[in-house]
């Protein structure tokens, strides 16, 4: 009698145990993030239902990268060139636009388009050089000459009302006149006497007074390299810092030192040099 009921005990619990476990599995359900499973495609590591093999990792359908994702355009390298739309990023955010790139002209002008005449203070070309038949890519009115190592269009002139902001006091070796550099109010005496001059040297070219009574300073490269005391013609034949005055002036024909007349002791010049009048704010010593 004793034995059907253990035989029935133990069936009672195997059907308890049963109904646990089945309770348990019923109620489980992992949080998964997305990515934070591995997996692969060959050989087969396949990912949770909802989840997608991406690479190496499980990602969530909800967070797939957009499909048209694309790579930004590349701004224009050209003259004048325009720059291309960047495509859409995964978030659906816009990659910016490249910028249009243009070319400057030579000493800050706008610069001419290729293979038109070159505009006044543009650099420039001379075909057939020494010739009859010597020719420039200058504007009508310009002529191609050397300055600073460069071939540059200058205004051709015959009297002082063809340059508004200079003077027609400038000749090339073929012997045109063409207007001087603009004048400015650099500082012909100082160290080095680039005050005033970006990478070039103030030179004071005449005792005249500019338009607009200012002195004839300009900021250019020296021609030459004679020094304190030695003849010259123009005072960018001299050493930055040296004037040099025309021969009908005390002293004229040399190259002299710049000084500054309105000083009462320290003009510039060594005692008891004086400082001539040179123009309107400048002077030379001797």
């Amino acid at each position: 009698m004793s034995q059907p009921a253990r035989s029935g005990t133990r069936s009672l619990a195997a059907l308890g145990l049963a109904a646990v476990v089945a309770l348990v599995a019923g109620c489980y359900k992992p949080d998964v993030q997305s990515g934070g499973l591995t997996c692969a495609t060959a050989p087969a590591k396949a990912c949770p239902d909802g989840f997608t093999c991406v690479g190496t990792v499980c990602v969530n359908g909800s967070s797939m990268p957009d499909a048209s994702a694309g790579s930004g355009g590349h701004g224009g390298t050209a003259s004048g060139g325009r720059g291309g739309t960047g495509g859409r990023l995964g978030s659906g955010g816009m990659v910016g636009t490249g910028g249009a790139v243009s070319t400057g002209g030579v000493m800050g002008s706008g610069g001419s388009a290729p293979g038109q005449p070159r505009a006044v203070g543009e650099t420039c070309a001379v075909t057939n050089a020494g010739t009859p038949d010597q020719s420039d890519n200058c504007v009508s009115g310009a002529v191609c000459a050397q300055d600073c190592a460069q071939s540059i269009c200058f205004q051709t002139c015959n009297t002082d009302d063809d340059c508004p902001k200079s003077s027609c006091t400038r000749t090339t070796p073929s012997g045109t006149k063409i207007c001087e550099l603009t004048y400015n109010t650099c500082d012909p005496h100082s160290a080095g006497a680039q005050q005033g001059c970006d990478g070039t040297y103030c030179y004071l070219l005449s005792s005249l007074p500019s338009p607009g009574n200012g002195n004839r300073t300009v900021c250019d490269c020296p021609t030459d390299e004679k020094g304190l005391n030695e003849a010259c013609s123009d005072s960018r034949e001299c050493f930055p810092g040296l004037v040099c005055p025309p021969a009908t002036m005390p002293g004229g024909g040399a190259c002299r030192q710049a000084c500054d007349p309105h000083m009462l002791l320290n003009t510039g010049c060594p005692l008891p040099v004086g400082c001539n009048t040179y123009g309107p704010s400048w002077g030379y010593c001797y």
